[in-house]
């Protein structure tokens, strides 16, 4: 069978899983999933026999970007907090994205769904995550930034 037809039959046997009707590719190899609230985006990369899962868990926030940038890389570090997905900058919609890529050349359909159902839950935990990551981010920064004399009593 031809990947992208065998690819085609997997997204489809999701829509019936997830009683979506009629999932499937669009003439760019894309489609998108709406599961509990949360939006995944399928992109099918023919060339390297590769499907893109994506998300968007959150608006970057207002100041204090390199900070969070380092609390998103140490995540992405050996992807201990990513459980294989990369947290992302969409620079152009200002939004943080999770990806993974899944290679379904041998992939059967219950294995393919399990690698979605971890994906949605990693989505929905780095979206409740999130909003106290950048909180936590600021008020460190805050902290740091008072100097460390300045309690000091002065004579």
């Amino acid at each position: 069978m031809d990947s992208t037809n065998y690819i085609s039959e997997l997204i489809e046997q999701l829509g019936f899983s997830l009683e979506l009707e009629e999932l499937e590719l669009d003439e760019n190899n894309f489609c998108s999933v709406d599961v509990q609230n949360i939006t995944i985006l399928l992109q099918w990369e023919e060339k390297t026999q590769r499907l893109l899962l994506s998300s968007a868990v959150g608006e970057l926030g207002e100041g204090h970007f390199q900070e969070f940038a380092v609390k998103l890389l140490q995540a992405n570090y050996v992807w201990n907090d990513t459980r294989g997905a990369s947290l992302a900058l969409d620079a152009d919609a200002e939004l943080i994205v999770l990806c993974q890529w899944v290679d379904v050349r041998c992939l059967e359909y219950p294995a393919f769904y399990d690698a979605f159902e971890v994906f949605v839950n990693l989505t929905r935990n780095w979206k409740d995550a999130l909003p106290e990551l950048f909180e936590s981010t600021a008020q460190s920064v805050e902290n740091e930034s008072i100097p460390t004399d300045a309690y000091a009593i002065r004579i």
